[in-house]
């Protein structure tokens, strides 16, 4: 009976695991795949230096949200500048927890009029 019981709980123990593995895996590849789209490594690049580039470059930003512009445009900073950055609802929302905090954002340059927007494609919590 012992013996039932310790491979019974070892079997539960498994069953409460395994999906929060298979939920950190998910999000791995789902990293790796947006970074294989990039085709290529990107560094962080600064807002200074965003305001320079061409229209369609990706870039990816490190910094926080300064204040709400609109309902899907915010300013943004890193400490070399301030730029206007469109983000989806959907990506606001699952940073709730992490508005004041530094974030990480994956974008594209969008060039009008001699200004430069960012249109943010990805964007995640800086953890370190």
């Amino acid at each position: 009976m012992r013996k039932v019981s310790l491979f019974s709980l070892a079997g539960l123990l498994w069953l409460t695991l395994a999906p929060a593995q298979a939920h950190d895996n998910w999000h791995y590849d789902q990293d790796r795949e947006y970074r294989d789209n990039y085709r290529e490594r990107l560094p962080i690049t600064s807002v200074a230096e965003a305001k320079h580039l061409r229209d369609d470059s990706r870039i990816i930003l490190s910094g926080h949200i300064v204040r709400r512009l609109d309902d899907d445009e915010f300013l943004f900073s890193d400490g070399t500048g301030t730029i206007k950055i469109e983000m989806d609802d959907d990506d606001w929302r699952k940073l709730r927890r992490h508005r004041r905090g530094r974030i990480l954002i994956w974008a594209e340059v969008d060039r009008d009029d001699g200004r430069n927007e960012l249109e943010v494609e990805r964007v995640r919590p800086a953890y370190r």
